[in-house]
């Protein structure tokens, strides 16, 4: 969970999830971290936009349950505090801060705003 409360909102009419990087405002956002190689770290760059879309940020991160990382011999414990890379954005429309803001996102979420898979958008006009 971020240590910061951040805007975790749902936009456009893809119904897609953007962290605004607002720190202070929002939530205490939950999530799941991954260990990745550069390889892999360059492809989520590419496929989260950067950074036209989204950019990579560093936020601290307090453990929630205990959480072994693979390849590694130590453990996380809940409490402690880490450093992640979140994708974030600085660039949205005026009125995004002012939509409803959520502590984690499901494309299945009671929010009932159904994800629109990227093979089916219209990029045309993601506003």
């Amino acid at each position: 969970v971020t240590v910061q409360k951040y805007p975790l909102v749902i936009a456009t009419k893809y119904n897609i999830p953007f962290l605004l990087n607002l720190p202070g405002q929002g939530n205490r956002v939950h999530g799941e971290i991954y260990k990745v190689d550069k390889k892999m770290l360059q492809y989520l760059d590419w496929f989260e936009n950067i950074p036209t879309m989204y950019q990579r940020t560093v936020v601290e991160l307090e453990i929630n349950k205990l959480t072994e990382m693979a390849g590694e011999e130590e453990k996380l414990s809940p409490g402690s505090i880490m450093e992640a890379f979140v994708y974030s954005t600085t660039t949205y429309q005026p009125d995004w801060p002012s939509l409803p803001t959520y502590e984690s996102y499901d494309s299945n979420g009671d929010h009932g705003l159904k994800f629109v898979l990227k093979e089916d958008r219209n990029w045309a006009s993601v506003q």
